[in-house]
């Protein structure tokens, strides 16, 4: 969509911070393609949690399974709001529906009851908590990185790229306050799935 009318230096400003120009569109470019990313992959996350939650409240037969699927569907709902509006800011469409792994599971699920149900829904909670740590630790990371360079950035920024700036900046800070959270979840999530795996 964007046009290349400085061609001829492309290659040679994509190497060389002197010339910012093509070299920032470059790298805006990129860092826009990685914030899709993020922000879809913590969609689906959300989405997934909030279904899963819902469930576990009706099919779970232990209390702190029931609160902590309660937990989830306040705290994720809530991300998900928050990330609706940095999703508006960066031009992305949020994802409607779940991808094939957590259908799968979400599928999985479906078909258990009782303690059975509790071992599983725990497990997969751990298993999720730790893989959304990962990538939102690694979003958050980058955040502290480029916060020196951003400022200076920001002067400059104008229109579309003044938009994509901030909601990149949103998107990070996001990513720093949501960390906690997922961190509290993921121990909680431990302590319980330890306690109804001796259950069996």
């Amino acid at each position: 969509v964007l046009s290349t009318q400085h061609d001829p230096s492309q290659s040679e400003s994509a190497t060389s911070p002197a010339t910012p120009g093509a070299a920032g569109t470059a790298g805006e470019e990129q860092n826009q393609t990685q914030a899709r990313e993020f922000v879809n992959e913590m969609a689906i996350t959300n989405m997934a949690e909030i279904q899963l939650g819902n469930m576990a409240e009706k099919q779970a037969t232990s209390p702190q399974v029931k609160q902590f699927a309660q937990m989830m569907v306040e705290d994720h709902t809530k991300a998900n709001d928050e990330l609706k509006q940095i999703a508006s800011q960066l031009n992305v469409q949020l994802p409607t529906e779940l991808d094939e792994k957590h259908r799968e599971l979400s599928e999985k699920l479906s078909k258990l009851q009782g303690e059975e149900f509790d071992r599983e829904y725990m497990n997969a909670m751990v298993d999720g908590h730790e893989e959304a740590i990962n990538k939102v630790e690694d979003r958050a990371n980058r955040a502290n990185q480029t916060t020196s360079s951003a400022g200076t950035e920001s002067g400059q920024a104008t229109g579309t790229a003044g938009s994509n700036m901030q909601g990149q900046q949103a998107l990070n800070q996001w990513a720093t306050k949501t960390l906690p959270t997922l961190r509290k979840h993921l121990q909680q999530a431990e302590q319980i799935n330890e306690k109804v795996g001796q259950n069996q």
